[in-house]
Formats: C-alpha cells, sequence, structure tokens
C-alpha cells in the first residue's frame, strides 16, 4: 500500500469516527462514568505526575479525575510550533483553577493552555502517565488522531504510561490503519470499560 493511499484511509476512517463521537461527548452521563474508570486506573500510583490535557468540543474530558487527585502533580500541553511543550500545574489547585486566567489562556485554535508566568516547563522524562486523545482507537492500542502529528511526535520520546481517553463509541471493531511511527498506547479508556491492549508493542 502507498503512503498516499494510507494517507486516504486515515482520512476516511477519520470523518467517519469524528461524526460518531459528536453524538455523545456533551452529554455529563458519559464524562463521569468516564471519570470514574480513569480513577479505577490511576489511584494507587505513588508521586505520580499527569500530563492531561484540555479538551476540544470534540473530545472526550478526563478532568474530571482532577478533584480527587489533586495530591498528584498535573502538567497541560502547550503548543511550540509543530510540537507539544508540557507545563506544570501548581500544586493544591481545584478544578475550577483550571479555567482561571491566572494559570491558563486560549491559543490561537480556542483551546485552553497554561500560562508560562505561572507554569514553569516540564521535562519529559519526568512524566509518569499521560493522557491522550484521539478520534479512533482498536484493541490493540492503536490510535487515529485528527491528523497534525502532535502526539504522534511526542509519543515515541515518551517513557509514561500512555491512556487513550474517548467513549466506547470510538473503539473500532477492526484494526486501525497505521504507520511505522505509531506508538500503541498501554491503556485505553471509556466510559464503558479499560482496555489493556492484547499487543503492546510499537505498530
Amino acid at each position: 500500500m502507498s503512503k498516499q493511499e494510507l494517507l486516504n484511509i486515515k482520512s476516511s476512517v477519520r470523518q467517519s469516527f469524528r461524526l460518531k463521537r459528536q453524538s455523545f461527548l456533551n452529554n455529563n452521563i458519559y464524562k463521569e462514568a468516564l471519570s470514574a474508570h480513569l480513577l479505577e486506573l490511576i489511584k494507587d500510583y505513588s508521586s505520580p505526575i499527569v500530563a492531561s490535557y484540555f479538551p476540544t468540543i470534540e473530545e472526550a474530558d478526563p478532568n474530571g479525575v482532577f478533584e480527587s487527585l489533586k495530591v498528584y502533580r498535573w502538567a497541560f500541553p502547550k503548543l511550540e510550533g509543530n510540537t507539544l511543550q508540557f507545563l506544570l500545574m501548581p500544586r493544591g489547585l481545584d478544578f475550577y483553577d483550571l479555567s482561571n486566567s491566572e494559570y491558563v489562556e486560549k491559543n490561537e485554535f480556542g483551546i485552553f493552555e497554561p500560562k508560562y508566568e505561572n507554569c514553569p516547563k516540564l521535562s519529559h522524562d519526568k512524566i509518569t502517565h499521560v493522557f491522550v486523545p484521539g478520534v479512533a482507537f482498536d484493541r490493540k492500542g492503536s490510535r487515529l488522531g485528527m491528523g497534525k502529528g502532535y502526539y504522534d511526535r511526542f509519543l515515541p520520546e515518551l517513557k509514561a504510561i500512555k491512556i487513550g481517553i474517548g467513549l466506547s463509541a470510538q473503539i473500532a471493531d477492526f484494526d486501525l490503519p497505521v504507520e511505522e511511527h505509531d506508538v500503541a498506547l498501554d491503556y485505553i479508556v471509556t466510559e464503558k470499560f479499560i482496555i489493556e491492549p492484547v499487543e503492546k508493542e510499537d505498530l
């Protein structure tokens, strides 16, 4: 299969799953159930630094666990050119502080990002867990993103536990198309279940 053929397949699958997830994401019931499963997965770790994200209106929101895990350290991404840089939030913030203008601001895409003034850069090797958004996932741990490649460039350098965040409607019943540089996730968390992929290796 040529590179262009693979990209065309990815584009078609991406479009299909974007339509699926849009019909579910605004329901708080799904957010609460997803948060419960996510909390179950990460609550017993010692001194973790969790890299989360501020979701777009199309992405599943993992931050319902924030209030239950305030003793953890939390980092959020900031775009720097075509790469992701994670900034560390101050200790002890409440959930509502995640939208406080003292700590965050909207970028050119309308997505919240941490501000450099109060949130220092975090070395990626300090991250113990990373929450990864996606358009679609499969049971091998493959992920299909929006196509801009931010997480595709970030994940290969990371030794942290990689946790895909989505809804059950985003789990494909077939193997997603992958490229050589794609990295498998360690877990996928949805509102219905936690998936530990059957093949946890680079795809």
